[in-house]
């Protein structure tokens, strides 16, 4: 089949654009290699992620080359999209709740906070990261009896720092049990949940 074919039958099976959750996606062009190049739009402003939205392509590519009858050689995908999007809605409830965290614990250490601000990426592993930069300025250990001591913030940074190392996906549980709620009502072309993880990591500022 020629490619131009191809992208003439596609188009028909999917009336010719992609509704993921409000994200179109319009096929514009096919190359020799079967290599179909979508035109993104975002009319709702939705938050979405290049490699969700790419998983969703390949599964309806999946199912249509199924209906073809034809193995799954004619399969690559060009988005002409930004690796990562976050609408404005996401920006706020994101802004919002990490300024209602004034404290993050390891233990019986405490560590009091201010946030300043935070940025977003996927990694090669293609999950989703956010980081929470803040401003540390107390630190605090409280024992089983529950006496609070006051402890060097340099030592209390350290200690949670190498705990952080240790434990990437148990930070985001303790200190954070409201970020992956968030997250998921942004729906799965941010963030697919069955192959895709997302955590936060707090990043301390000294002199912000």
């Amino acid at each position: 089949m020629s490619p131009e074919k191809y992208l003439e039958l596609y188009k028909k099976y999917i009336g010719g654009e992609l509704n993921l959750d409000g994200i179109i996606l319009t096929p514009i062009s096919i190359n020799g290699e079967y290599d179909i190049t979508f035109h993104l739009s975002n009319p709702e402003d939705k938050s979405y992620s290049e490699p969700a939205i790419r998983g969703w392509v390949n599964e309806n590519r999946f199912k249509f080359l199924e209906i073809l009858g034809v193995g799954r050689d004619y399969m690559p995908s060009y988005l002409d999209i930004e690796k990562l999007y976050f609408s404005k809605t996401l920006i706020k409830q994101l802004t919002q709740y990490f300024k209602s965290v004034k404290v993050v614990k390891i233990g019986a250490w405490s560590i009091y906070v201010k946030h300043l601000y935070f940025t977003a990426g996927i990694r090669r592993d293609e999950s989703l990261v956010v980081t929470n930069y803040v401003e540390p300025y107390k630190c605090v250990v409280t024992t089983q009896e529950g006496k609070v001591y006051d402890v060097p913030l340099k030592e209390g940074l350290e200690h949670y720092k190498h705990w952080q190392r240790d434990s990437k996906y148990d930070e985001t549980e303790l200190n954070y049990p409201n970020f992956d709620e968030i997250i998921d009502s942004e729906g799965e072309v941010l963030v697919d949940g069955d192959w895709m993880v997302q955590y936060v990591v707090t990043e301390f500022d000294l002199n912000p």
